[in-house]
């Protein structure tokens, strides 16, 4: 497995929205306490997601304890699932498994794992060793979202998302994040994922970044990635604006992946989405933050929320 370099992804634009801000200004002061848990758990967020008519990828099966185990053999009909930690967060605790026969399993990469690793494994997640504040945890088994032919060759084995930060309802800046072989399949920046800039307006692709450098092509697939342009960009943008409603947290990220034959899907909702995202486009949330906060007080709909952001924040 290649090592992570010791590289920052934090936010190196001037005047960028910083941890204690965002923590004190917006997250202590937008999102109620105890609305969390509905971000913070995914199998609350998917099911009040349905009830809301948002669609989400479809659970295949939860495994509570390690008695449960049993049921990764009842789903070997589908080849590909991923195994995640229901409260985990930062990307951590996802393992997704190609499945060759009963009990015969490999890692994305090709790496044979013995059923053996996959409870130990499970056990962690069980422990809660991947949740915020070490609490006892369930495992979610998921079918593989099938990747957009559009964005499938721009991302190394994994699942290309989008993640949108929503303020007050309003989406307000988005980034696309490619697996590499670094980040072993999984969109994940701190891992070694590359990160996207993408205009509000249209979901064209303004720079990219693995870490704090620059690129211009894809490492691993020599995609050229200044040409992206995301397709369905508006059901998007609408997607996420929804999620403000469903959830009532003022201050959001709105992770979405492209399902070929879905369409836009709800991944996940995170409380406190991280700041890298400014590095990505270049520009600072501080801005467009306080834009939002200055607005008069209007019932708009989500389509008129993403009207104002597209026409407001078009040139910025």
């Amino acid at each position: 497995m290649l090592s992570t370099p010791k590289y920052s992804i934090e936010p190196t634009v001037r005047g960028a929205l910083n941890l204690h801000r965002r923590n004190t200004d917006f997250i202590n002061r937008y999102n109620p306490k105890h609305l969390f848990d509905l971000a913070d758990n995914k199998i609350k967020t998917k099911q009040k997601a349905r009830l809301c008519q948002i669609q989400t990828p479809h659970i295949l099966d939860i495994i509570n304890n390690i008695k449960d185990v049993y049921k990764l053999r009842s789903i070997r009909h589908i080849p590909t699932i991923v195994i995640k930690p229901a409260q985990g967060s930062g990307g951590r605790g996802i393992l997704i498994l190609n499945q060759h026969g009963p009990g015969q399993f490999s890692k994305i990469n090709g790496e044979i794992i013995s059923f053996k690793t996959i409870c130990q494994h499970l056990e962690k997640i069980f422990r809660g060793e991947y949740t915020l504040g070490g609490y006892a945890d369930v495992a979610m088994v998921e079918q593989v979202v099938p990747s957009h032919s559009y964005l499938k060759d721009y991302s190394l084995d994994g699942l290309p998302d989008i993640r949108i930060i929503v303020f007050a309802g309003y989406p307000i800046m988005a980034m696309l994040r490619l697996a590499t072989s670094m980040s072993e399949g999984k969109a994940n920046l701190h891992q070694g994922a590359i990160g996207v800039g993408l205009n509000i307006h249209a979901g064209q692709a303004i720079k990219a970044i693995q870490f704090n450098r620059f690129l211009s092509t894809h490492p691993d697939t020599g995609r050229l990635l200044s040409k992206i342009q995301v397709p369905f960009w508006n059901k998007m943008l609408h997607l996420a604006a929804q999620c403000y409603d469903m959830s009532g947290l003022g201050y959001l990220g709105v992770d979405i992946v492209l399902d070929a034959h879905r369409g836009p899907l709800l991944l996940e909702l995170n409380a406190r989405p991280g700041l890298s995202i400014q590095t990505t486009n270049g520009l600072s949330l501080l801005p467009r933050l306080k834009t939002i906060e200055n607005l008069c007080p209007m019932n708009m709909t989500p389509q008129q929320r993403i009207n104002y952001v597209k026409k407001e924040f078009s040139t910025l």
